[in-house]
C-alpha cells in the first residue's frame, strides 16, 4: 500500500476553531497515538469543528478507519486512547449510531465522540460532507472524502410522499384523542407531527435535515414563530388550537411545494378533503376554514 499522506496534520481552519479550547491538546494526544498504529488507515475530523459552528459546548467528532480484520482490535483499545488525554468520568457506547462508536466525557466537561469503521464499510454520507483528514494512508480514503465533499441534496419525491402520508395518518390519530380526553396522547402525537413537518420543509428545500438541531439557522424567524405556537400546554383548548394550526401550516407548505416540485401524492385530493373533515369534527371546528398564507 502506498501512503498518500503519511504525516498527520490538523487543518488550519480546524486549528482556528479550536484555538483556546482544551480539546486541541486532547486531539493532538489521541492523534499521535492513533497515527503510531500501522493498522489505522485514516483519521478524520467531522461535525461542528469542521462546519464553523464549534463553540464551548461542542464535542469533538473523530472517525478512525482501519482494515476490516483489525477494526475490533483497535476499537478494544479505545479506553487507552481516551485516558491518555485526560480523566474520563463516564463513557457512552453509541451503538444506535454504529456498533463501534462511543463518546468519552472528561472531568473538565470536554466530550470526544469517536467512531471506528472498516474501510470496506465506508460510504459517502452527509455526516462527512465537511470532514477533514488528520491522517490518510490510502488513496481509496482520499477518493471517499472527495465523494463526501461532492454530495448534493435534491428534493426526494418518495420521501415527501411518505412524510405526507404519515402526517395525515398521525394528524387523524392525534386529533381523535382530544375529544376522548386523552390529552397526553394527543400532545405526544403533536410532537411527532411537528417533527414530520420539519423533515418535510427541509426535504422540499433540498436541505440535509437534522431535525430540530440548529433549526434557528435553517428556518426564517417568521416560520420559527409559527412553529413555537405548536408547543401548547396539555390543555384541551390549547391542544385543539395547535392541531388546527399544524393542519393549516402543513397544508400551506405542501401546496407551496407542489408549485415547484412534481409529486404524485399517495393521499389524493379526495382522501385529503375527507381526512380534513374528520379532523374538523374531532376538533369541533367548521370545515373549509383551513387555509392560511405562509
Amino acid at each position: 500500500m502506498t501512503a498518500s499522506r503519511v504525516h498527520w496534520q490538523i487543518d488550519k481552519g480546524v486549528l482556528r476553531n479550536l484555538t483556546g479550547s482544551r480539546l486541541l491538546p486532547k486531539l493532538e494526544t489521541i492523534a499521535k497515538q492513533l497515527c503510531a498504529l500501522d493498522e489505522v488507515l485514516g483519521i478524520y475530523l467531522a461535525g461542528s469543528v469542521t462546519t464553523g459552528m464549534f463553540d464551548a459546548y461542542s464535542d469533538l467528532d473523530l472517525l478512525v478507519v482501519t482494515p476490516t480484520e483489525q477494526l475490533i482490535g483497535v476499537w478494544n483499545r479505545r479506553f487507552e486512547f481516551e485516558l491518555a488525554s485526560g480523566t474520563v468520568i463516564f463513557r457512552f457506547d453509541l451503538t444506535e449510531l454504529a456498533p463501534t462508536s462511543a463518546i468519552a466525557c472528561y472531568e473538565d466537561g470536554d466530550r470526544i465522540h469517536m467512531t471506528y469503521m472498516a474501510i470496506e464499510d465506508l460510504r459517502a454520507e452527509f455526516e462527512y460532507k465537511t470532514a477533514v483528514a488528520v491522517l490518510s494512508r490510502s488513496s481509496r480514503l482520499d477518493d471517499w472524502l472527495i465523494r463526501c465533499h461532492d454530495l448534493r441534496i435534491e428534493p426526494s419525491e418518495s420521501q415527501l410522499r411518505d412524510i405526507d402520508e404519515r402526517f395525515w395518518y398521525w394528524l387523524l390519530q392525534g386529533a381523535s384523542k382530544i375529544p376522548r380526553g386523552e390529552l397526553w396522547a394527543a400532545y405526544d402525537t403533536l410532537n411527532s407531527l411537528r417533527g414530520l413537518m420539519v423533515s418535510f420543509v427541509d426535504n422540499a428545500s433540498g436541505t440535509h435535515s437534522e431535525g430540530y438541531r440548529r433549526l434557528e439557522r435553517r428556518w426564517s424567524s417568521s416560520l420559527l414563530t409559527e412553529l413555537s405556537r405548536l408547543c401548547p400546554r396539555v390543555e384541551h383548548q390549547e391542544l385543539a388550537n395547535a392541531y388546527r394550526l399544524i393542519l393549516k401550516m402543513f397544508d400551506a407548505i405542501r401546496l407551496d411545494t407542489a408549485n415547484h416540485l412534481v409529486v404524485t401524492w399517495k393521499v389524493n385530493d379526495t382522501a385529503r378533503e375527507y381526512l380534513k373533515k374528520c379532523v374538523h369534527s374531532y376538533l369541533n371546528i367548521p370545515a373549509g376554514n383551513d387555509r392560511v398564507r405562509m
